[in-house]
């Protein structure tokens, strides 16, 4: 007599997004019992050779499909409105705030705007910081991300060995069993976007911020990390239009993902224009735009 497993593969032709290599080739186990699948990472890419993600069942808890898929091991923490608050209200000694004040001198209105409507806060125990604040759509504050930035340049700052640091508010204030899950920086401003109004995904927060003021058309979001251009991090927008501006040299990956992100019923175009200009690799939108204002 064949032994019975809890967990199986599904069977059939059913196939998820690959939590590695992001293309819908991933099989999710489920609980043979019930019919349940596990959580989103518990299962196998097809694609043996050029991915090979394999991770299987142990003591999972069951989730229920009806979760549509939105899996949390634990539940999320928040940050309080008022450790977001504080932050906010001495953001003046905040090195990008200089920056930002410096540059769009002539947009005075627009800028304080902008710093309102992003919380663009300062961590008073570390010099110059700026701190992102990641909202979402129903006012959850997911995380504050502390970096720190050249005033004149508007750059970030590098620290040792040439590293450029980046820091969590839960971290400086050593907030106990905090579970991080970020979303997109700017998400907030979905509350009062139509559907027929664009979405502009950047990938730094910085570069969100700037582009709002010169180029209020789109809303402005920011995915924080090259690697979060992914549908856990897109999915609050997916029914928008969504133009995508990758940093120089990355074109193809964000590319490649958007398109299989629109078999999913996205609609993400990918803008390649930093890609057919003369500039250093990892440069951004916001770099160029204030480079040319400045001439």
């Amino acid at each position: 007599m064949d032994k019975q497993y809890k967990y199986a593969l599904e069977k059939g032709s059913k196939k998820f997004l690959c939590p590695k290599c992001e293309q819908k080739t991933f099989v999710k186990y489920i609980n043979q019992e019930t019919g349940d699948y596990l959580s989103d990472s518990i299962g196998r890419c097809d694609r043996e050779t050029s991915c090979g993600h394999h991770c299987k069942p142990s003591n999972e808890v069951v989730i229920n499909y009806t979760q549509k898929e939105m899996v949390v091991k634990k539940p999320i923490t928040y940050h309080s409105e008022d450790e977001m608050s504080e932050s906010y209200y001495f953001n003046d000694q905040s090195s990008f705030i200089r920056f930002l004040k410096a540059t769009f001198e002539n947009n005075q209105n627009e800028l304080e705007s902008a710093i309102e409507k992003f919380k663009i806060g300062h961590y008073g125990k570390t010099k110059d910081s700026t701190v992102f604040w990641q909202i979402d759509d129903k006012n959850n504050i997911h995380a504050g991300k502390i970096m720190i930035y050249n005033p004149e340049t508007g750059k970030r700052s590098k620290g040792l060995n040439d590293t450029v640091p980046v820091n969590w508010m839960h971290k400086v204030t050593s907030l106990i069993n905090f579970n991080l899950e970020q979303c997109l920086f700017g998400l907030q401003q979905l509350n009062k976007v139509p559907l027929g109004q664009k979405i502009g995904i950047v990938e730094s927060e910085k570069t969100a911020i700037i582009l709002s003021i010169m180029y209020p058309d789109y809303i402005w979001m920011a995915t924080g990390g090259k690697q979060n251009f992914k549908e856990a991090i897109l999915a609050p927008i997916k029914d928008y239009t969504i133009v995508a501006f990758p940093d120089k040299d990355e074109f193809n990956d964000w590319n490649n993902k958007a398109k299989t992100l629109n078999k999913l019923g996205y609609k993400i175009e990918v803008n390649n224009w930093l890609e057919n200009i003369d500039c250093d690799s990892g440069t951004d939108l916001a770099d160029i735009v204030v480079d040319l204002k400045r001439v």
